[in-house]
């Protein structure tokens, strides 16, 4: 029994030791990515999947009915059109985008351009986008080989959804058009897609990061396990400490009392002790930390102006000299009834001991409004 409560003992720290080392990486990884918020690994995440589902879902059948030769064409006019989008955001960054594509040849391209589009594409109006949206499956099948086939033929005949959006407009921009109405009308306007995408853009806001987010969403870089620490490293850093110092805590209760046996009692001690840490213990601490290096460096400033504002120093010259009054006057009273109630035969004394310990039950707060009532 003592062996295997030690070797239980022994795997969960260990495993709170692997949980402190692998939110002390994802911290590190989040401030390398340059990401405005952890939360960016949650939205790749879940635009990763968009992705992949309206490729497989729509893009990839729609491509595999084309010819070979036609297929081909469109793929490099994909392409173009991936390059001029990232490179209107960042300059160099269509060499960029035809690096990456070049990794992943057509998918790889079509998943770069589709979530490149949901932040940086053309603006297709809200007209627009219900008459794509509000048209039949069969009928958005057609649509999408329609604007496949326009591609690459500037000369075909636009479909209706798509006039009003690309009609007047010439190559690039046009192109680009076509492609923003044939996302569109792959999904990418579906309420969970924006929310994700509205969320991407919360968490990444600058542009050249932007550019790697996409690369992330196209590629499926973010896993589940892995956006789970890295939206969350700090909290999971805080439960592998909480869980090697439980563990280490209930080794000493465990020896101490020579029962190597997991009690029930142990158990509601160590949480009640996680609680006070982590909502009493660890605010107080981050608020000196945060108090001495507000900046990441050593000063006393915040303090310097904390007690040079006239009111601060004023409520703390009347706390000081009101727990010094409450100290002495208390004293000098509990001590005589103390005295009486447990060394005499006081009469009545049960009730006054139950009066005294009344006192104990009432919350500060409850005495502070007392004292404002009677105070005024």
């Amino acid at each position: 029994m003592k062996k295997a409560t030690a070797l239980v003992l022994a795997f969960l720290f260990v495993l709170g030791a692997f949980l402190v080392f692998t939110g002390f990486r994802g911290q590190e990884q989040f401030a390398a990515s340059g990401f405005s918020a952890e939360s960016a690994y949650a939205s790749i995440h879940s635009l990763s999947g968009d992705v992949t589902a309206a490729w497989k879902k729509y893009l990839e059948p729609a491509l595999k009915a084309l010819p070979a030769s036609e297929r081909e064409s469109v793929k490099k006019a994909a392409l173009a059109i991936l390059e001029d989008c990232w490179g209107s955001q960042k300059a160099g960054a269509d060499a960029r985008a035809r690096e990456l594509a070049s990794q992943g040849g057509e998918e790889l391209t079509w998943k770069l351009l589709y979530s490149s589009f949901l932040t940086a594409g053309p603006k297709i109006g809200s007209g627009d986008r219900k008459a794509v949206t509000g048209l039949s499956e069969t009928e958005l099948i057609t649509l999408r080989a329609e604007l496949l086939k326009c591609l690459t033929d500037e000369n075909a005949p636009l479909p209706q959804a798509a006039e009003k959006p690309a009609g007047g407009l010439t190559g690039g921009k046009r192109s680009a058009a076509l492609a923003q109405v044939l996302f569109v009308a792959c999904g990418s306007q579906d309420a969970a897609v924006t929310e994700h995408t509205n969320l991407l853009k919360k968490s990444v806001r600058d542009k050249e990061q932007q550019l790697t987010a996409f690369g992330m969403i196209a590629r499926g870089e973010v896993s589940w396990l892995s956006q789970c620490i890295l939206s969350s490293s700090r909290t999971v850093m805080l439960l592998g400490v909480l869980l090697m110092l439980d563990m280490a805590l209930l080794a000493l209760l465990m020896r101490s009392e020579r029962r190597y046996v997991f009690d029930i009692k142990w158990l509601i001690i160590l949480l009640i002790i996680d609680f006070l840490l982590v909502f009493q213990v660890l605010p107080v601490i981050c608020m000196a930390i945060r108090g001495l290096f507000p900046e990441g460096q050593l000063t006393f400033d915040t303090f310097k102006r904390l007690f040079n504002f006239p009111l601060n120093l004023e409520a703390l010259k009347n706390t000081l000299l009101a727990s010094a009054v409450t100290m002495v006057l208390g004293t000098a009273i509990a001590f005589p009834l103390a005295w009486l109630v447990g060394r005499t035969d006081l009469y009545g004394r049960r009730f006054f001991r139950a009066l005294f310990v009344m006192t104990y039950m009432v919350p500060p707060y409850v005495g502070a409004m007392a004292w404002l009532r009677l105070m005024n």
